[in-house]
């Protein structure tokens, strides 16, 4: 009852809206005013739009009826402007026996690809089409169903657009705007890199979905969708980062971040930036980690920062304490935090140590020295290291060197301030992307 009256209260409004489609965790972010839980990307334009005719009605893809906490989190009327995800399950849509008997057809075509693989003299294609098929299995019709439900939901709420990040995921609201007639922005999600599958297509076939505009971070992110990618000219706008917006330093926050994770006075801290992606966690970094902290490294400090998408540790202690009892030396120190302000938590650091995360570009913009783990093929996203904003590093040896070499200032003032240049638009990214929403979104 309480879902469907705050549906109906928003249906009813008269102004077309912004529906913010929320799909991530979200963030701590520490401002002047205090701590806050928000979508760091999302978050500031919303901010920006209210109390204009784009005030924006959020659907949070995070809140679900069955969490008793977070159903708590959006009941005060602060929130009305919330619904959980489960609003998309207000209309009852039924499964269609063509879907299935569609994806009956596809799941067979896969099964039956006799494409070889060849690796070590064995032929995995016969493995990998079968696990293909098996993946796919039931997806196919529940896509379908979702496409619907969230069609439903914008016919019903008429919103004038449609913002969302990490779009690429989210082929259910492309298709279904295009099914309801209502334009779809995304915020850029993460780094964009020449081989961004989410981003980066050789064609443009009719069943290839992008959103109506994509606001970038910097101009290098928009030659690339512009002269590497399909996307037009006009579809996509270099607005920089709202993260930044909310960025607010404070000077004595080094010390008492060092203090909260319990660093000792001359040791050096290192942030480790995890992933939840599950290739990288069980085989990327496992084998990076082994390698660079093959040895003892005196007076170091090491704190993991969980992607927030994380639901464990994952492997990060664990190999590293394991290689030390394999090798019989005591490892550093090792902190595991998630709820923390990422840029707050960079600002305290002696260096990040980054293996395949956005956390090193966003290193580069606070200023803290980046250690790029290589061996790995792909690792250097953004030529991080031809433009001179990370060290190389191997091995345990290395790992130290590069952290003597970043003190001494290998890392120079120029080489961040002109990468920086490349990947970041000054100037308040809220403020322009609401702007051009509100000129571009439709006012009846």
């Amino acid at each position: 009852a309480f879902l469907q009256a705050r549906f109906a209260a928003l249906a009813a409004e008269p102004a077309r809206r912004l529906l913010a489609v929320h799909t991530h965790a979200q963030q701590v972010i520490v401002t002047p005013s205090g701590r806050r839980l928000m979508n760091p990307y999302l978050g500031p334009v919303e901010d920006r739009l209210r109390g204009t005719r784009l005030e924006p009605i959020v659907l949070d893809r995070r809140t679900r009826r069955a969490d008793a906490d977070a159903m708590s989190r959006i009941a005060g009327p602060e929130s009305a402007r919330i619904l959980p995800y489960d609003a998309i399950l207000l209309e009852e849509v039924l499964p269609k026996p063509e879907q299935q008997e569609a994806e009956d057809r596809v799941v067979a075509a896969l099964r039956a690809l006799a494409v070889p693989v060849s690796v070590a003299g064995i032929d995995l294609g016969p493995s990998l089409a079968a696990s293909v098929a098996d993946g796919q299995a039931g997806a196919f019709a529940l896509m379908h169903l979702t496409i619907e439900r969230c069609t439903n939901v914008l016919r019903a709420l008429h919103p004038a657009g449609v913002l969302v990040a990490d779009e690429y995921h989210r082929q259910d609201w492309m298709e279904a705007a295009g099914r309801a007639g209502v334009p779809i922005a995304a915020i850029q999600h993460g780094t964009i890199n020449r081989h961004h599958r989410g981003y980066i297509h050789r064609s443009r076939p009719e069943h290839l979905h992008l959103v109506d505009r994509t606001y970038v971070f910097g101009g290098w992110e928009h030659d690339r969708l512009v002269g590497d990618s399909v996307y037009r000219e006009d579809e996509v706008v270099v607005a920089g980062s709202p993260r930044l917006v909310v960025d607010r330093p404070v000077a004595s926050d080094r010390d008492a971040v060092r203090r909260e994770l319990k660093v000792r006075d001359g040791h050096r801290m290192i942030v480790l930036s995890g992933t939840w992606g599950e290739i990288y966690r069980r085989f990327h970094y496992p084998v990076v980690l082994a390698r660079l902290f093959d040895r003892p490294l005196p007076n170091v400090h090491l704190v993991v920062k969980l992607h927030p998408m994380e639901a464990d540790e994952g492997p990060y202690r664990a190999v590293i304490e394991g290689v030390a009892v394999a090798r019989g030396f005591a490892p550093p120190p090792i902190s595991v935090v998630q709820q923390v302000d990422l840029y707050r938590l960079l600002r305290a650091a002696d260096a990040h140590l980054g293996i395949h995360s956005t956390v090193l570009t966003e290193a580069v913009f606070v200023g803290t020295p980046n250690l790029l783990a290589s061996g790995i093929e792909g690792g250097d996203l953004l030529d991080y290291v031809p433009s001179g904003v990370a060290l190389p590093v191997t091995d345990g040896a290395g790992l130290l060197a590069a952290l003597d070499a970043a003190a001494a200032g290998a890392i120079t003032d120029e080489a961040r301030t002109a990468f920086i240049a490349h990947h970041y638009e000054p100037g308040a990214a809220d403020e322009r992307i609401a702007s051009d929403l509100l000129a571009w979104l439709p006012a009846g």
